[in-house]
């Protein structure tokens, strides 16, 4: 009998401290804007429940709390990611346009300097980090388009 009150009371306490954590944690949550950030606070409280004794009951309600925090945040992360993809299509376009222009002149350049010039425009910081890019997409950009009409002149 004592054992059963002994685990009732370790439970209850686990319980109430845990609950604890997990408001925090939410509260950290609320309190920043970035999601990662987030994320760490949310695993830091799902930490806690390791090695807890809990009733069934309350370890899932608790557990479920978290997930569906954990799943709304996961759903703006991936957003984020979504939304910088199709800046960064959106910008390898606009660019790929400028390149490609500054290429057809410097193909055809009334002397070396003007080539050089052109080029070295569509290279320069503000041409290019102006707009979000991922970086393997700048870079195919630049070492396809770019580069060989530097070797070639």
């Amino acid at each position: 009998m004592d054992n059963k009150i002994d685990y009732d009371d370790e439970a209850f306490s686990n319980y109430t401290h845990l609950k604890k954590n997990i408001d925090e944690a939410f509260d950290k949550v609320k309190q920043t804007t970035d999601l990662r950030e987030a994320k760490g606070y949310l695993i830091d409280a799902q930490n806690h429940f390791k090695g807890l004794k809990l009733y069934q009951g309350d370890r899932e309600q608790l557990y479920e709390r978290l997930q569906q925090a954990f799943a709304e945040i996961n759903k703006k992360i991936e957003d984020e990611r979504l939304d910088f993809e199709n800046e960064a299509t959106q910008n390898y376009f606009q660019l790929k346009t400028k390149v490609d222009e500054a290429v057809a002149i410097a193909n055809n350049p009334k002397d070396f300097q003007q080539a050089c010039n052109i080029l070295s425009l569509a290279l320069s910081r503000q041409a290019i980090w102006d707009w979000t890019m991922c970086l393997k997409i700048l870079k195919k950009l630049l070492t396809i388009k770019i580069l060989k009409v530097f070797i070639s002149i």
